[in-house]
């Protein structure tokens, strides 16, 4: 069975089958925090036969193994334990959701999603939550990554980079955080481009300032793997860097000033082939010796940028043309 979003800009809920997913998976997700592995278990094994566990959660382990031999013990457990009163509270997140317009995806849902996070393979995450333009995936897209403190020249660089990379035709892909995230996405909005922001947080969390860009054909897309009311945290924080990074065709990194955040994203570029470019911070010092990526000019042109990637002179580009 291919699985159908449930969408609640709507309101609609497309089936029972669905439903029963969907209504199972956030519960799980929120209530019992159950992560990725195991959520990619559920949708994998045994996503047309969850209906009954609705009408009666709960059910003996002995039960339980019996329907799902494939599941893992871990799985099981979480499937046992869940209650009546959690499942009250996943429906709840529908009815949330269907106010603010936030959508669940798993692969079926949305195919090109996560058919750009599949290079990720055993760490692409098997639920995604979403708010505004998903066309917005079908077009060129350029990371832009940083400190969250920057320098006068790095929160302009940021900027720039943004522009260039809009005069391209790219969106561009942030972490939305403060400093150079919020230099670049503001930039980009300003040039009259569009923005795909990956959040460390849930999405009904969002900040006020960002709604008004959310609305049909509009020039931004809100990801998040986070429950939908999931504080920030370093974990969630550190784990969007590798979808920053897929998602990116190419990525600007600017005064990473630490091993984590920014300089992740990096290295999860090259891990992928993505062309790196850098500007200061220790990406710049752990890659340049290595002649992966290359520097950033004060004042980077959209056709500065093109030259190089098209040359592939900054590392493996990606497959099929950018521009």
């Amino acid at each position: 069975m291919a699985h159908r979003v449930l969408c609640f800009a709507s309101g609609e809920i497309d089936a029972v089958s669905s439903d029963a997913l969907y209504t199972l998976l956030l519960a799980l997700q929120c209530r019992h925090g159950l992560g990725p592995a195991r959520l990619a278990e559920l949708i994998q094994v045994a996503q047309d036969r969850l209906e009954p566990l609705l009408a009666s959660p709960g059910r003996p382990l002995r039960e339980l193994a019996q329907h799902f031999p494939a599941l893992s013990q871990e799985a099981l457990l979480a499937l046992h334990r869940c209650t009546q009163e959690d499942l009250a509270q996943g429906r709840g997140f529908f009815a949330e959701g269907r106010e603010r317009g936030i959508q669940w995806s798993t692969p079926g849902d949305t195919p090109l999603l996560f058919e750009l996070l599949a290079p990720l393979e055993k760490e692409a995450p098997p639920l995604l939550h979403y708010r505004g333009n998903l066309d917005l995936l079908s077009r060129p897209r350029a990371g832009i990554a940083g400190t969250q403190h920057p320098s006068a020249g790095g929160t302009a660089l940021a900027g720039h980079c943004a522009h260039a990379a809009a005069e391209l035709g790219c969106v561009v892909v942030t972490g939305g955080a403060k400093g150079v995230d919020t230099a670049a996405f503001e930039a980009v909005l300003q040039s009259g481009g569009a923005t795909i922001l990956v959040l460390p947080y849930g999405l009904s969390r969002t900040p006020e300032a960002l709604l008004r860009h959310l609305h049909p054909g509009g020039p931004m897309l809100l990801l998040s793997e986070c429950p939908h009311d999931a504080r920030w945290s370093t974990t969630a924080a550190v784990m969007r860097n590798r979808l920053i990074a897929a998602l990116s065709q190419w990525l600007c990194v600017i005064e990473s000033r630490s091993p984590g955040g920014a300089t992740r994203t990096a290295e999860y570029a090259v891990r992928l082939g993505r062309p790196l470019f850098y500007a200061g911070g220790l990406a710049e010092q752990r890659f340049r010796p290595t002649g992966i990526g290359q520097t950033i000019p004060e004042i980077p042109t959209a056709g500065w940028f093109q030259e190089r990637i098209a040359g592939g002179g900054v590392g493996k580009p990606h497959q099929g043309d950018l521009f």
